[in-house]
């Protein structure tokens, strides 16, 4: 099913026919809204098979931070990659990166980046970005927050690849597809539904839909656990 699919089905369902500007096209007026929300829902509780994702990020030389958007929920590992090499970065803390960058960037010499820090990289308004630029040069190009800082300055490009988990694609035209679409589509339609009645205050009818998607996870995890515990017959290493 696409996202006018699950929309139609959604709409049917709710009776809130307000959400679509007609019920014979079933064009998004706000239903769409609610359809993300319960795929936002359904990727926090975890439940999707292979949920690990690789965000690739290009930097270039003296570029000491990365960035990941807003969609990422939560970082398992970094792994930085050029025509030499792929290696895993080491995890430090925050405090001890800045530290490391106490004195101006023209005195830290740059190479590979080993190590890196999450942070919230936006913090700082333009001018104060600029300010401490010869400290700390974020090289920040949006204002999204949510990134690392990376430790030595890059000496040239790579590829700095994110693996953890993210919230799937947001649904926006009426052929987008996602995982919940595609695999799940009911669970989407009730998780967007809970979100429905949670936002409109309707507490009888929003308990009755965690619990029948309660039984709808549970049954999930199920099938993830027997593919968890299936034999590994190649070596990690």
């Amino acid at each position: 099913m696409n996202l006018l699919d699950i929309r139609t089905q959604f709409v049917k369902i709710s009776g809130r026919y307000d959400l679509v500007q007609d019920d014979e096209n079933f064009a998004d007026n706000g239903a769409n809204f609610y359809i993300n929300a319960g795929a936002n829902l359904l990727d926090k509780l975890g439940i999707a098979r292979e949920g690990i994702s690789t965000l690739s990020i290009p930097i270039t030389a003296n570029v000491c931070s990365v960035n990941f958007g807003r969609r990422c929920l939560s970082v398992k590992e970094l792994w930085v990659t050029n025509s030499e090499a792929r290696t895993q970065m080491y995890k430090s803390s925050l405090n001890a990166l800045m530290h490391y960058f106490s004195m101006p960037s023209s005195g830290v010499s740059a190479t590979r980046p080993m190590t890196y820090a999450l942070a919230s990289l936006d913090i700082l308004n333009a001018a104060a970005r600029d300010n401490l630029g010869s400290f700390l040069n974020l090289s920040m190009s949006t204002v999204d927050y949510r990134g690392a800082i990376l430790a030595p300055p890059a000496d040239g490009s790579y590829i700095v690849d994110v693996l953890g988990f993210f919230l799937q694609p947001e649904l926006i035209e009426d052929e987008d597809e996602n995982y919940w679409t595609l695999n799940t589509p009911e669970m989407l339609i009730k998780s967007a539904l809970q979100q429905l009645y949670v936002i409109s205050g309707r507490t009888a009818d929003a308990l009755a839909m965690q619990s029948a998607l309660t039984i709808e996870t549970v049954l999930q995890d199920k099938c993830n656990v027997e593919e968890e515990i299936s034999d590994v017959t190649v070596m990690e290493g």
